[in-house]
């Protein structure tokens, strides 16, 4: 970095260490100018940099440009936790239930004919998701399918730029109503259905084994699975599993395919984009 006590002064170079240990021993005043390759060639008052604060013996105002650095970054922290949260809400909370206005599983109750329930999302990229709820009951089967007219995940505001003093634009994303989603319930009987489903009990014994899965890719597909059994709910993510390492997850991923298009519900896997509609 470049450094010289005033204005008049010639600049010299010096190493950050350096600057630091003058600082320390009080002979930098806040008035001493500085600039490096992240001024853009620029003369700034020192007490518009981090170290001349974190070394200074003396406790100085901030500059004006360092408070404003301060204040942006904790803007972008702020919002980059923001952000964080509402994706994980999305991928591993109620966000999308929520959103569609669906029961949860645990507030399902299982008495009379209803033995158990178990929830498959499908979420591919670019797309609307596609909820299907599955109910068991002792005669049949009841599926309520659910898909959105344009996808949740673009709902969400996007980053369209960054701005030269760090921070970034957001535009709106495409707005989301769940009155518009496409919406049907059916039921199915046990003698139409993969071998899979053929009971509660060994549905749920088969599928409560299966963990989370991932094999990581650009704009591929990803399935969420949650099961309320024995009391607990059971919600595992299955991102682009891969046909020979998680092949026990895409048996059911194949078996729910089977039964949907068995229910007359095969229209909802094949839902196109809002642009393409």
């Amino acid at each position: 970095m470049e450094f010289r006590h005033t204005e008049t002064d010639p600049p010299v170079e010096v190493t950050v260490d350096e600057f630091c240990k003058m600082v320390a021993e009080g002979k930098v005043n806040p008035t001493a100018l500085y600039r490096t390759l992240w001024t853009s060639g620029e003369w700034r008052t020192v007490d518009n940099l981090l170290p001349f604060h974190r070394s200074s013996p003396v406790k100085y105002p901030i500059g004006k440009r360092l408070f404003e650095e301060i204040v942006n970054e904790q803007r972008k922290k702020l919002r980059r936790a923001e952000i964080s949260s509402r994706d994980h809400e999305y991928m591993y909370g109620t966000l999308i239930e929520d959103s569609y206005r669906l029961p949860s599983l645990e507030c399902l109750p299982v008495s009379g004919q209803l033995l158990g329930a178990a929830r498959f999302f499908v979420l591919p990229s670019f797309t609307p998701e596609r909820i299907f709820t599955v109910a068991f009951r002792e005669a049949d089967i009841i599926i309520d399918a659910v898909c959105g007219k344009s996808a949740l995940w673009y709902s969400f505001p996007r980053v369209s730029r960054t701005t030269s003093d760090g921070l970034w634009e957001e535009t709106p994303g495409v707005p989301f109503h769940p009155d518009q989603a496409l919406r049907a319930t059916t039921k199915i009987s046990y003698h139409d259905v993969p071998d899979v489903f053929l009971s509660w009990q060994g549905f749920a014994d088969r599928v409560a084994q299966l963990p989370s899965c991932m094999t990581r890719t650009i704009d591929g597909i990803g399935y969420r699975h949650k099961l309320f059994y024995n009391q607990r709910l059971i919600d595992v993510m299955w991102a682009n599993p891969d046909r020979t390492e998680h092949s026990a997850q895409i048996a059911i991923i194949a078996a729910y395919e089977q039964i949907l298009q068995a229910a007359g519900l095969g229209e909802f896997l094949k839902a196109k984009r809002q642009s393409e509609a």
